[in-house]
């Protein structure tokens, strides 16, 4: 069987990658000269999200990150989590993956734009936010988007990232990623105003750079896959809003559900089956997060409680960054329900129950 892919980012390398190993003919489409350019998002991937893919590109690391601060107002929530997640070269990253699907039998077609010249019957949009692929089938608009702004300047930094709360971000935040002691990634998302974000938190850090945006996508497109014009659809990644909303990051999960989409490329149903039914709920967890960045009071309220109840103690042992449906232990009602020695008091009499 022939399947076409279309985008070369890593959703689209992993869908080829996958295809590629269970014999399909597999051509991909990139639309520039080279993979990972130009260069959109931040490189910052989880530890256990590239343990889950299989891919670890060492070569490709910049910096280990060892936990977060996340700011609203005065308040401050610091969790310490040694070598949590890792900020990679992005453009290396994705060339790096797309060799991998090369080396599989992959052929790559570079300066290939395509709208509606499709080389297979079977065919996997990866192709972003505003997917050619999904336009020409018809498959829907995504709902919402958060609109970012984002540069590197020099600062002072350590191996943790800065989040920052704020109504004035509408429903998203602003970032401070470290790449090196020396340099960092600064940038801002909001669902509107993205300029108007920009200039507060440029205040806020005191910094001057001129940044460059990008569109990120925070709902599902309406359909991700279907079968029309005598062709197989899928869509993965960015293309099918298959990003954790209450982040930004579309590489862990885009490529878990890109290999899905890679095993399934035959059968549209399967696919959508398989990625709603695996990844689903944590989605849908991202989505509920992010919706509430948008309501300042719930948010301050929330914020308040968690830092009067040690959720950082919480977060440190149980936090994931790709999949919030792992955090939810049952020592959870224990640090939402008291601080901490009423938890110790609880913990210690669980204990001694079970000796």
């Amino acid at each position: 069987m022939k399947v076409h892919v279309v985008g070369g980012g890593p959703t689209g390398a992993v869908a080829a990658l996958e295809a590629a190993k269970r014999g399909a003919q597999v051509i991909l489409s990139e639309e520039h000269g080279e993979a990972g350019v130009p260069q959109n998002c931040s490189g910052l991937f989880s530890r256990e999200g590239l343990s889950y893919l299989g891919f670890h590109f060492k070569e490709a690391v910049l910096n280990r990150i060892d936990g977060a601060r996340i700011f609203l107002g005065d308040l401050c929530l610091e969790v310490e989590k040694k070598g949590v997640a890792f900020v990679h070269d992005r453009a290396l990253f994705d060339q790096l993956l797309l060799q991998e699907a090369e080396n599989e039998g992959v052929k790559v077609r570079y300066n290939d734009k395509v709208t509606n010249n499709f080389y297979a019957d079977n065919v996997i949009g990866a192709d972003g936010p505003h997917s050619a692929v999904a336009r020409f089938f018809s498959m829907g608009r995504i709902g919402k988007f958060a609109y970012t702004l984002q540069s590197y300047v020099k600062r002072r930094n350590d191996s943790k990232v800065e989040v920052y709360l704020s109504p004035r971000f509408h429903g998203f935040f602003g970032w401070v990623i470290p790449h090196s002691e020396e340099v960092a990634e600064v940038g801002v998302g909001a669902v509107k105003d993205v300029a108007g974000a920009w200039r507060y938190f440029s205040s806020l850090l005191g910094i001057s750079a001129r940044p460059k945006g990008w569109v990120i996508p925070l709902r599902f497109r309406e359909k991700t896959s279907l079968i029309a014009r005598n062709k197989k659809v899928l869509l993965v990644g960015d293309a099918a809003g298959q990003v954790k909303a209450s982040t930004g990051g579309g590489v862990i999960l885009g490529c878990a559900c890109a290999k899905l989409a890679g095993r399934f490329f035959d059968n549209p149903f399967l696919y959508e089956v398989a990625w709603r039914s695996k990844w689903g709920a944590d989605f849908y967890l991202h989505h509920l997060i992010q919706s509430t960045l948008e309501h300042s009071a719930l948010l301050n309220s929330l914020f308040k409680y968690f830092n009067k109840h040690y959720i950082e103690e919480y977060l440190e042992k149980w936090g994931n960054m790709d999949r919030p449906t792992k955090m939810l232990s049952p020592w959870l009602p224990l640090y939402l329900l008291g601080g901490l020695k009423w938890k110790e008091r609880l913990k210690d009499i669980f204990m001694r129950s079970w000796q």
